[in-house]
C-alpha cells in the first residue's frame, strides 16, 4: 500500500508569504517524502497562510477545516495510507491543550496519520492508546499555547508603548510599511520622514481626478506612460495599474499627512508630510460618492424623477406615462407625461407636465456657477467648515477637561454624565451644519451636474437619477400656482415656475410655501397621501 503524504503548511502573517517560513516548510516535508519513499499529493494546496491557529480558524474556515471535511466525505482514503505532514505541532493548533487535543484526536480517529517533522514522529489511531506518545503530544501542545501567549502579550505591549510614544509626540516608526512616496532618512526611533520622486505620480493622479478623470482612466494612462505603480505591499501585477490602486491611493489618509491606526481608529496629525490641502482631501472624496459606477442592465424607465414628484395639492404622487396622438397629416406623436396620480383616485384637477419640459438645460441639473462667483462660493463655505472644526476641537477640549476633572474626584459621575451630554449635543449640532456646508460644495461642483441629458441614452438616464435621489430630498408641483419647489437634501430649497405656465417673476409663490405646507400635512392626515410626503 502505497504511503501518501498530504503537505500542510500554515504561518500567522502574510509576511511570512515572502521569507522563509513557506520554503522551509514545503522542503522540509519534501525532503522528508522522498527520505522515507512517500508520495507526496499536493494537488489540494493544503496552505493557511497568514491564518492563525490560536483560536483554531485554521480548522474552522481554513484548509485544514477542508481537509477534515474531505475526509470525512470520504474523497481522503481513511485506509490508514493518509498522512497529514506538519513541521511541527504549532501549525496544527495553538490553541489550549484541551482544543489542541480534541483536534489532534479527531484526525487520528479518522484513520489519517499525522508526521511531525521537528521529531521525526508519525502518530497513528493506535498512538492513541500509547501513553509516552499522548503526554509528549500533549507536552508540545502547552509549550505551542504557552507560547502563542507569550507571543501576543508581546506583541500587545510593543503596540501599546509606540501608541504612547506617538501620542506623546515621539518620532517612532509605528508601522513596519510606509507609503510609497514616502522615506525615512531617519531611524524607527528617530524617524525623519521626507517625500521622495514618486510623488509626482501621486500628484499626477490627483490632478487627473480632480480634473473629472475616471480612475480607470487615469490607470489606462499610468499604463501607457509605463509609470509603475509604487505601493510597498506585495500585490498581483506589482507594476501596473488598475482603478482599484488608484482608488485605494485616493483614500489614503497619509496624503493628508495623518497616521490612521486601525486597531484602535484613531488618528495621529502631521506624521507625515502631507501630499494634499484638506480642501482638495474633501473634493477628492465628495467626487468619489458622486462618481460610483453607475450599471445599466436591461430595459429600464427613463423617469428619472420616480419617486420625487409630489402634488401640492393633493399631497399624492406623480406617475410617469407615454401618450401618443395622431397628428392632421397622419403621423402618430410620442409624449413623455407627468400626471399626479390624484386624478385617479381623489378627483385632483392639477394639470399634466411634459417630461420633457422638466429635462430642458438649467431646470434641474444644468445650471453652472460662474468661475469667479463659484471661488468665492467656494471659498466662504470652506471658511465657515474651517470655522465649525475649530469649534469642535474646542468642545472635545472641554470634554477632556471634564474628564480630568472626574478623574480628579472634584466633580461626581451625574454632572459629569449632564456636562458631558450637552457637549456632545453641540458637537452634534456642528457636525451636522458642516455636513450641510460639504453637500453646498457638492452640489454646484462641476463634477456633480449631468452635463446634457439624453433620454435615449441608458447611461444618460442612469447618471440622471443618480444625480436626482443623491441631492433631492422631493420636488413638489403645485399645478394651481403654476410652481415647482424643490427641496434639496442639504436643506435649501429653490422655487421656478412651470415651463410653458409660470411667470418668470415668482416671488408670490414664496408666500404660498406655507399654505402648500399646511395643505399638505392636512392631507397627510386625513391619510390621502400615496407617499405620506410632508414638509
Amino acid at each position: 500500500m502505497q504511503k501518501i503524504i498530504y503537505p500542510y503548511i500554515r504561518f500567522s502573517s502574510e509576511k511570512q508569504s515572502g521569507g522563509h517560513s513557506h520554503k522551509r516548510q514545503t522542503g522540509s516535508i519534501e525532503d522528508y517524502a522522498k527520505i522515507n519513499s512517500y508520495e507526496v499529493n499536493d494537488t489540494l494546496n493544503l496552505r493557511d497562510l497568514g491564518i492563525s491557529a490560536y483560536k483554531g480558524k485554521n480548522a474552522k474556515i481554513g484548509a485544514l477545516g477542508m481537509f477534515i471535511k474531505m475526509v470525512e466525505d470520504g474523497s481522503i482514503p481513511t485506509d490508514g495510507s493518509s498522512y497529514l505532514c506538519i513541521e511541527q505541532f504549532d501549525r496544527l493548533s495553538r490553541q489550549t491543550v484541551d482544543e489542541a487535543y480534541s483536534l489532534f484526536r479527531k484526525i487520528l480517529l479518522l484513520n489519517v496519520n499525522i508526521i511531525t517533522l521537528m521529531d521525526k514522529k508519525v502518530y497513528t489511531k493506535k498512538s492513541l492508546n500509547d501513553m509516552v506518545s499522548i503526554i509528549s503530544s500533549l507536552l508540545l501542545m502547552e509549550q505551542a499555547n504557552i507560547e502563542s501567549r507569550n507571543k501576543g502579550k508581546r506583541v500587545a505591549a510593543v503596540f501599546k508603548t509606540r501608541l504612547e510614544q506617538l501620542k506623546n509626540g515621539e518620532k517612532v516608526q509605528f508601522g513596519y510599511m510606509l507609503p510609497g512616496w514616502i522615506d525615512n532618512l531617519g531611524t524607527k526611533t528617530a524617524t525623519n520622514f521626507v517625500i521622495n520622486d514618486k510623488v509626482k505620480t501621486v500628484k499626477m493622479i490627483i490632478d487627473m481626478y480632480l480634473k473629472g478623470e475616471t480612475m480607470g482612466h487615469i490607470a489606462r494612462i499610468l499604463n501607457e506612460k509605463q509609470i509603475p505603480q509604487f505601493a510597498r505591499k506585495k500585490t498581483k501585477n506589482k507594476s501596473s495599474w488598475n482603478s482599484g490602486k488608484i482608488s485605494h491611493l485616493l483614500t489614503n489618509q497619509c496624503l493628508l499627512g495623518q497616521l490612521r491606526i486601525k486597531k484602535t481608529n484613531e488618528i495621529i496629525e502631521n506624521y507625515y508630510p502631507a501630499v494634499l490641502s484638506k480642501d482638495d482631501w474633501d473634493d477628492i472624496q465628495s467626487s468619489k460618492k458622486i462618481n460610483a459606477k453607475i450599471k445599466v442592465a436591461g430595459r429600464r424607465s427613463i423617469n428619472i424623477f420616480q419617486g420625487r414628484l409630489f402634488c401640492a395639492d393633493c399631497g399624492n404622487k406623480y406617475y410617469f406615462e407615454t401618450d401618443d396622438k395622431l397628428g392632421k397629416n397622419g403621423k402618430k406623436y410620442i409624449y413623455h407625461m407627468l400626471k399626479c396620480s390624484g386624478r385617479r383616485f381623489h378627483s385632483c384637477d392639477s394639470k399634466s407636465i411634459r417630461f420633457d419640459d422638466l429635462t430642458d438645460n438649467n431646470f434641474f441639473f444644468f445650471e453652472k456657477i460662474l468661475d469667479k462667483q463659484k471661488v468665492e462660493y467656494y471659498n466662504k463655505i470652506k471658511s465657515e467648515i474651517k470655522l465649525s472644526e475649530e469649534s469642535i476641537s474646542k468642545l472635545n477640549d472641554q470634554i477632556k477637561e471634564i474628564d480630568e476633572l472626574l478623574d480628579n474626584d472634584e466633580i461626581g459621575f451625574k454632572a459629569h454624565a449632564i456636562s458631558t451630554s450637552k457637549i456632545i449635543d453641540k458637537i452634534e449640532v456642528v457636525e451636522t451644519k458642516i455636513a450641510l456646508n460639504k453637500q453646498h460644495i457638492l452640489f454646484t461642483r462641476h463634477t456633480n451636474k449631468v452635463d446634457n441629458f439624453d433620454k435615449n441614452d441608458p447611461i444618460s438616464v442612469a447618471k440622471a437619477k443618480k444625480f436626482i435621489k443623491d441631492n433631492y430630498a422631493g420636488i413638489i408641483i403645485s399645478s394651481k400656482h403654476a410652481t415647482i419647489i424643490s427641496l434639496m437634501k442639504s436643506g435649501e430649497f429653490f422655487i421656478k415656475p412651470i415651463p410653458r405656465r409660470g411667470d418668470d417673476n415668482i416671488p408670490e409663490s414664496y408666500f404660498q410655501l406655507d399654505k402648500i405646507k399646511q395643505n399638505l400635512q392636512k392631507q397627510s392626515r386625513k391619510g390621502m397621501m400615496d407617499g405620506k410626503y410632508c414638509i
